[in-house]
């Protein structure tokens, strides 16, 4: 068969390079750049299943060819009708269209008759109902949804990065024209990661960073060492007596301890329009840069990656993950978001707009505040606490605990992302330990307060018993007292 395979991100790049692979006649519909690249370097796909990367074949919208025999559709929802037009060319009288979308909405859409004057086919259906909607376990979202290790989908990180967004929705109409102009604090393990990945796809992008980071990047360059892609590129940078601005969006990686400078860090690089993107673990922060920025301008964000800062100030991308979930608090899908995964297409970022955002936060909230809590007060990776007697049990009480807080604040965590969370803490032998015990065991001040405090505290407002939580919370006070004592 002669396949037409619309998209080449997470979906139609994981099914085409697999016929790819098999030596099927397959080609790919995407955009320019992306054919450049493929056509460059081929279709690279990271799994378990087996690792392969394979020379393809790409079309454009100028240059769609056909009539295919076999056209596989795997675009968003919201871009069924572009991506109708974009495979019209493809379609002939034998062609089957092969929908992989949730759901059965789309299928009324792929059936309708073509507009009256349409030219060929508008007396007849669209396209022949070929149906059967793939199960792309999008129940969880950031948008779509990066998640947790070795699990595939919108609910959990793939093992090989996150699902990628394939929109071509427009930008707002003031950055039509142009890229946005982003500002980033900091170039360290977060900021160094999502910030280089923007500048080394050309983004416009600024690392606001004290002077001696500003110096060595200026000289050298930011460095990054990834599975899915080791890099160097010269960076533009600030220093805080020289911001510039306002920025359209400011990407937020402070530590909670450091939030109140952080904020006046970046003040003065935000601007009526700007966005503000917070990619920090829980909530508490929201309340605080609302008053210092306005609700309007804070949008809601977290990060799926595992990387550090190197002594040598390259960093280091130490998993697969490769992600970003953002949205607008209040729901839905805007403008600047959709803005904002576009800066981000082509690069191995992904970060889809998400328009539940509050929960995808809560949900990663409950992975960060059982796994910390349970790291730190039993001094062990998931591997060494599970493989004692009572470890399991106790794990699974402490994702109970914290699931049981979101679900009285009003954000009971999907199905599908609690049985995630809880197989990633009690699988045996995992390596997988939180950052704060990290801090912990290096006598270093922890982020305790907003995450395990926080979430203590909540509890209490809602009258939940949390032994756990507040047994972790008694460790880490008297970790944070000490060094408290000492300053």
């Amino acid at each position: 068969m002669r396949i037409l395979v619309l998209g080449a991100g997470a979906v139609g790049g994981y099914f085409g390079g697999r016929l790819a692979e098999g030596g099927r006649d397959v080609t790919f519909l995407v955009r320019a750049p992306r054919a450049a690249a493929l056509a460059e370097h081929g279709l690279k796909v990271g799994s378990a299943l087996g690792d392969f990367q394979v020379p393809v074949k790409v079309a454009t919208a100028d240059r769609v060819g056909g009539p295919y025999d076999l056209v596989i559709l795997t675009a968003k929802h919201y871009d069924l009708d572009v991506a109708i037009e974009a495979i019209r060319p493809g379609v002939g009288p034998e062609t089957a269209v092969l929908p992989l979308l949730n759901g059965l909405v789309h299928l009324d859409r792929l059936d309708a008759p073509a507009a009256p004057g349409g030219g060929e086919g508008s007396d007849r259906s669209q396209f022949a109902r070929q149906g059967l909607a793939a199960d792309r376990s999008r129940e969880g979202a950031p948008g779509h949804r990066p998640h947790l290790p070795a699990r595939r989908g919108r609910c959990g990180a793939p093992a090989d990065g996150i699902q990628r967004a394939y929109r071509q929705d427009p930008a707002p109409d003031g950055l039509r024209e142009r890229d946005m102009r982003i500002l980033v604090l900091g170039a360290g393990a977060v900021g160094g990661y999502f910030g280089g990945r923007l500048a080394e796809g050309g983004r416009d992008v600024t690392f606001l960073v004290r002077a001696p980071r500003a110096a060595a990047l200026a000289e050298h360059g930011l460095k990054v060492g990834s599975a899915l892609g080791d890099f160097q590129v010269p960076v533009k940078v600030a220093t805080a007596d020289r911001v510039g601005g306002p920025y359209d969006l400011v990407i937020l990686t402070a530590k909670h301890y450091d939030l109140d400078v952080a904020i006046e860090a970046i003040r003065p690089g935000v601007g009526p329009e700007t966005a503000v993107l917070p990619l920090l673990n829980g909530l508490v922060h929201l309340d605080r840069l609302d008053a210092a920025f306005g609700l309007g301008r804070v949008l809601g964000g977290v990060a799926y990656v595992g990387a550090v800062l190197l002594p040598d100030g390259s960093v280091r991308h130490i998993n697969r993950m490769s992600g970003i979930a953002h949205g607008e608090r209040g729901g839905g899908i805007s403008e600047r978001t959709k803005a904002i995964e576009q800066e981000f297409a082509g690069t191995p970022v992904a970060a889809p707009a998400n328009d539940n955002i509050l929960l995808e936060m809560w949900e990663k909230f409950i992975l960060i505040g059982a796994m910390a809590g349970m790291n730190c007060l039993m001094r062990g990776t998931v591997g060494d606490i599970v493989a004692t007697q009572e470890g399991e049990r106790l794990m699974i009480e402490a994702i109970d605990e914290v699931a049981s807080i979101a679900a009285a604040s009003g954000f009971q965590p999907r199905p599908q992302s609690r049985d995630r969370v809880q197989t990633m803490l009690t699988e045996a032998g995992s390596p997988n330990s939180a950052s704060m015990r990290q801090d912990l065991e290096a006598g270093r001040r922890t982020e305790a307060e907003a995450i395990i405090g926080d979430l203590l505290r909540r509890a209490r407002r809602f009258g939940l018993v949390t032994p756990l939580l507040r047994a972790a919370w008694c460790h880490l006070q008297v970790h944070e007292n000490r060094l408290a004592a000492k300053r």
